[in-house]
């Protein structure tokens, strides 16, 4: 929940859609990325490929870089196509290199919780710069997650409770 709802406040703010995101608004040199209709971005850091067949298979599209599946933790190079088979309550999800995703406490019940508390925070293949917003119930930035040069976040004062920082 944290890292939708600091994307929310920034599609907000910069008019882009958060949920559905077209692969040619985040990739728009990429001339594949522009007819590609059964996948989206979730943010400009999240790729979904839900599936349409009984089966279970279903054929994606990942742009340049690296990319790591949110269930499995295994990477894929893109560009290239991929063909996966799920069963029911997962899908391609996968997480693109240089995110930092700030991910919601398992001890909250329901959605609103404090977005700051007992957070997971995940760096994916994350370099000095890579960033995430923290964001309150009430939708304004009370921080900034940075990793620095040594690859570690740099200031994690904004987190309350128990938090924990691992790298992807």
């Amino acid at each position: 929940m944290p890292y939708l709802f600091a994307e929310a406040q920034a599609s907000i703010a910069q008019g882009l859609p958060l949920s559905l995101r077209a692969m040619c608004i985040e990739f728009p040199d990429d001339p594949t990325s522009w007819y590609l209709d059964r996948q989206f971005m979730v943010g400009p850091s999240i790729l979904a490929a839900p599936i349409f067949e009984e089966s279970g298979e279903v054929e994606f599209y990942l742009p340049k870089g690296k990319w790591t599946s949110y269930f499995t933790g295994e990477t894929r190079d893109g560009p290239g196509w991929f063909t996966e088979t799920h069963g029911f309550g997962t899908l391609p999800l996968y997480v693109r290199e240089n995110t930092v995703l700030v991910l919601g406490s398992e001890k909250a019940i329901g959605a609103v919780y404090d977005y700051t508390e007992d957070v997971e925070v995940r760096l994916y293949g994350a370099q000095e710069g890579a960033r995430a917003s923290l964001v309150d119930n009430d939708g304004n930035e009370v921080g900034i997650l940075e990793v620095g040069a040594d690859g570690e976040v740099k200031d994690t004062s904004a987190l309350k409770g128990e938090f924990t920082v691992k790298k992807v």
